[in-house]
């Protein structure tokens, strides 16, 4: 059970591990797999939740609008994690 609830968490952060992933080597999707993993760790750490606002089911239509540009967000969040793990490499 707990198996299932971990993966479930993966999914609900990582949306796309819902669908195909978009690999065209297979040997590349458990490396694929384990860096979302290490991420959710980090967030975990970090207690970075995601926003209540922003988790949706699957393939519903989202309106960014009001979510203070959500994407532009992720994308910031995200080059300051790749730049806080590349420091400390």
């Amino acid at each position: 059970m707990a198996i299932e609830r971990a993966i479930g968490s993966l999914k609900m952060r990582f949306r796309i591990l819902l669908d195909c992933l978009p690999l065209t080597d297979i040997k590349k999707v458990p490396e694929f797999i384990l860096a979302c993993c290490v991420l959710y760790n980090i967030c975990l750490l970090q207690n970075d939740e995601m926003p209540m606002g922003i988790q949706f089911a699957y393939n519903e239509d989202v309106d960014f609008n009001g979510h203070g540009n959500a994407v532009e967000l992720g994308k910031e969040k995200r080059n300051r994690i790749m730049n806080a793990l590349q420091m400390k490499i």
